[in-house]
């Protein structure tokens, strides 16, 4: 949404929001090619509802490591896939696996506890909806 708001204004976007949360950062500068030093190394993708293509998720990435936390791995997404057959957890390290082929969430459990603290503190730093299932329970991401 920044990165649209900059294109669009040409500052930034200030203003254009008006009431609207902004809850990402700009990408105009990596969009070019060129480093970005101010970026950090972290990222989050939260996706806390479905039924679309891919249901109930949070992806967190910290330097070469990617954790997929899937809150319901065995509901079906729409077109009836599984979300992830292995439960709850992938983890890849994207420097040696960039296609994320092999899962490593079974034999890498110090990492994996490390990435899932790490998704589970930024969720609540912003304040993140979580899935609900269909009695109402809140299903917040779990510790390994």
């Amino acid at each position: 949404f920044p990165t649209v708001l900059s294109l669009v204004s040409g500052e930034g976007g200030n203003g254009i929001q008006g009431d609207h949360l902004v809850d990402g950062k700009g990408l105009g500068t990596l969009l070019t090619g060129a480093a970005d030093p101010s970026r950090e190394e972290q990222f989050l993708m939260h996706y806390p509802h479905g039924p679309h293509r891919s249901n109930y998720f949070t992806v967190w990435r910290d330097g070469d490591w990617k954790v997929v936390y899937h809150a319901f791995p065995s509901i079906p997404a729409q077109g009836g896939g599984i979300q992830h057959s292995g439960g709850n957890y992938e983890l890849f390290n994207l420097k040696s696996d960039p296609f994320e082929s092999n899962n490593l969430a079974d034999t890498e459990k110090e990492v994996l506890q490390r990435m899932m603290e790490g998704m589970i503190s930024q969720l609540e730093a912003e304040d993140a909806v979580y899935p609900v299932d269909l009695s109402g329970k809140i299903h917040p991401p779990v510790l390994p």
